[in-house]
């Protein structure tokens, strides 16, 4: 995607197209303008090598842990990577690493062993987790458009309530799927299929440089989200098809 980006920059906004530009972007110590949300990348390489490091301490030390003493556990070990990232010994957003490391000993816990055992307890979390992400999503957008009461830790809790967010969603999308049998639906299939396309380059198109930026190319918020979604999903199948094209030649080389 990196490769596809540069040629798109170097069409519409060649001045970001620099050797410092490229390199950083490949090393991801840097981004282009627009392509904020490829964060994850060295969040990856990170959690790559930190798993086997989180499969030890699991087994070590959580495993034999009731449920309750393994989430209090999550949560002073969540505290302690906060005071290491504000002391600037941690340098990745903790409410980015919680995401994973959660869904880690989660899935150990409740589906890795004994699945049907355990089906009833993390459907019982799963509620919770989604009650709390819709009251904790109305708070955020009360605060943030109507109210003008904030807490101290709010920029803080903020970040959380977004992580939190997406738990309860993926979840939600996952049962509804499951229970009302649309999980297998074309429509679905399509979104599932380029769903991951669809996400790299729709930044492109609402955060990019001002020539390829289509949020201020119509008045109208209507006639933009329209013209986005269909600009998106043409991009979003285009680069699968250059993928598909490029994969084999890669492999041969």
């Amino acid at each position: 995607y990196s490769v596809f980006a540069i040629c798109i920059y170097k069409l519409y906004a060649p001045e970001y197209v620099t050797v410092e530009g490229i390199l950083g972007l490949f090393l991801t110590a840097s981004r282009f303008p627009g392509l904020g949300h490829l964060w994850y990348v060295n969040y990856i390489l990170f959690l790559y090598l930190f798993t086997p490091y989180l499969q030890n301490f699991y087994e070590e030390y959580f495993q034999k842990l009731s449920d309750k003493k393994m989430f209090l556990g999550l949560v002073i070990f969540t505290g302690l990577l906060c005071m290491l990232q504000y002391y600037g010994i941690f340098q990745y957003e903790v409410n980015r690493v919680v995401c994973y490391y959660t869904a880690y000993f989660l899935s150990r816990r409740y589906l890795y062993y004994n699945k049907e055992k355990h089906k009833h307890n993390l459907n019982k979390i799963a509620i919770v987790t989604i009650i709390l992400s819709v009251l904790l999503t109305i708070l955020r957008i009360y605060i943030q458009f109507f109210g003008s009461i904030t807490f101290p830790i709010w920029d803080t809790a903020v970040l959380y309530i977004h992580s939190l967010m997406g738990f309860g969603l993926f979840y939600m999308l996952y049962y509804i799927g499951n229970k009302k049998g649309i999980a297998n639906s074309k429509v679905i299939n399509f979104i599932n299929k380029y769903s991951y396309q669809i996400y790299l380059v729709h930044h492109l198109y609402i955060l990019g440089p001002e020539n390829i930026n289509l949020m201020k190319l119509i008045p109208d918020m209507t006639g933009t989200c329209i013209l986005l979604i269909i600009v998106i999903v043409v991009s979003a199948v285009f680069f699968d098809k250059v993928v598909q094209i490029v994969k084999p030649i890669k492999n041969k080389v």
